[in-house]
């Protein structure tokens, strides 16, 4: 009884935390910060996407959360880096690489090649995009948001630009 009671816990298990194919990925703010536009292309089998810049170099978002006065100089490295990046640049990642959960969240990856970067001016390789929910319940109101994080390589280090987009302004699977 116990070993078809943990099989059952398994399967159920499994079944809830299959994903589906991630096919378009849309977020747009109002006022545009940085947009990140996807499709899935069937014959290629992947997913590319468009990394848009609105405000250039100088506004591309180094960080998000606590900031302590230890973490200046590797913000200004990381400013430098990401700075190098062009305003529009499309990257993809294979399909079977990608995944979106039930609750709207997603997930893509790939390894780092040196083969794979934006431009010449900079060694960097997008190596994942994904997504998380986060809700904030106030008394009256909740708040729903998607944040992006887009993690990036040079083959040694990783950096992220990551970005809260309202919920409504970050569409999976809509097109």
């Amino acid at each position: 009884m116990k070993s078809v009671l943990t099989i059952l816990i398994v399967f159920f298990i499994l079944n809830g935390a299959q994903a589906l194919p991630l096919k378009s990925i849309n977020c747009v703010t109002e006022f545009p910060t940085i947009s990140f536009v996807a499709h899935s292309i069937d014959t290629k089998n992947s997913l590319s996407v468009l990394f848009i810049n609105h405000g250039g170099s100088q506004m591309i978002p180094i960080h998000s959360g606590i900031i302590t006065k230890y973490d200046l100089t590797y913000l200004q490295n990381k400013a430098t880096a990401l700075e190098k990046l062009p305003n529009e640049f499309r990257f993809a990642f294979e399909s079977k690489n990608c995944s979106l959960s039930k609750d709207g969240s997603f997930s893509c990856y790939k390894t780092y090649n040196s083969k794979d970067t934006i431009s010449t001016e900079t060694p960097l390789v997008p190596t994942s995009l994904r997504s998380s929910l986060v809700t904030t319940q106030l008394d009256d109101a909740t708040y729903k948001e998607v944040e992006l994080s887009m993690n990036l390589s040079d083959g040694i280090n990783q950096y992220s630009v990551n970005a809260k987009y309202p919920e409504s302004e970050c569409q999976t699977n809509s097109l």
